[in-house]
């Protein structure tokens, strides 16, 4: 018994080894802080994706207004998707839709278009031959020849 104003060793008295408790709580707190992380980077994917899709309908809106207005027979409907576009009660994901309908509709038909143009070259082509073949056939030895009164 130690008296009072005496030494005391503290070999006698031996601490408590609470290394895994520390270390249970800071992989408990790692798993939190990662778990944190990872539902601020959703949002934040969450945000872009919904900018994204906001320009993207506010682009197939402008497309729309401008072909009701120049070629309102081009593509069948586009005053009725246009209005889907701009009417802010539809949710966005559909007007999303939309949007991206329109963007299909545009692709196919630039697509279309590129072909017909193709096409036209390729006959235009088969026309410049047929034409240059057919003076050939004329004269097909090449062989000069002079009129008599010359």
């Amino acid at each position: 018994m130690a008296l009072i104003g005496g030494q005391i060793n503290p070999a006698l008295y031996p601490q408590p080894d609470y290394s895994g408790v520390v270390k249970s709580a800071q992989m408990q707190a790692q798993g939190i802080a990662d778990l944190g992380a990872s539902i601020g980077g959703a949002i934040k994917d969450f945000g872009e994706a919904k900018k994204k899709q906001v320009k993207s309908v506010d682009v197939a809106s402008r497309i729309a207004a401008l072909l009701e207005s120049k070629a309102p027979n081009l593509i069948p409907g586009i005053g009725e998707l246009r209005m889907t576009l701009e009417d802010q009660e539809i949710p966005l994901s559909q007007r999303n839709t939309a949007a991206e309908s329109l963007f299909s509709v545009m692709d196919t038909g630039f697509k279309v278009n590129e072909m017909i143009n193709q096409n036209k070259a390729m006959n235009m082509r088969m026309e410049q031959s047929s034409a240059a073949n057919s003076g050939r056939n004329d004269n097909p030895l090449g062989v000069i020849t002079q009129s008599p009164s010359q």
